[in-house]
């Protein structure tokens, strides 16, 4: 949504918070506006990789801020799908051209650990097994 200035913000999202949004979703905030909105609604605030511009990501003290100021989402924009996208695309490109094979693919992924823990896999087997038992 673009608005105006800060007041005008303020009562775009006073009006779609009485209209029953479920989330906010401010462009291009800067703290002092994202302490102003807080204050002022109590709609979750979604915000996306413009806020990180001139902070870091990975901050300890950003992290607190966002969270005591309403942040619920944060998106760190595409990039981690631009990168997906790339490695699917040079995997396929081999594939199609013909310079490596679908085990040598495999076998240049070491992954089995990473997918364990990214799909919990312990835990999963753990519940099948409860649940079987």
């Amino acid at each position: 949504m673009a608005v105006g200035d800060l007041s005008e913000a303020i009562l775009t999202i006073k009006a779609c918070e009485g209209a029953g949004v479920d989330a906010i979703w401010p462009t291009h905030p800067h703290r002092t506006g994202l302490q102003v909105v807080h204050a002022e609604t109590k709609v979750p605030l979604i915000l996306g990789v413009s806020f990180f511009q001139h902070q870091s990501h990975t901050d300890p003290e950003v992290d607190r801020f966002l969270s005591e100021n309403g942040a619920r989402v944060v998106s760190l924009g595409s990039a981690h799908f631009t990168a997906a996208v790339k490695a699917a695309h040079e995997t396929l490109r081999a594939l199609a051209d013909g310079t490596k094979t679908y085990a040598q693919l495999e076998q240049a992924q070491d992954t089995k650990e990473l997918m364990a823990q990214l799909t919990r896999l312990d835990e999963t087997n753990d519940a099948i097994e409860r649940f079987l038992n």
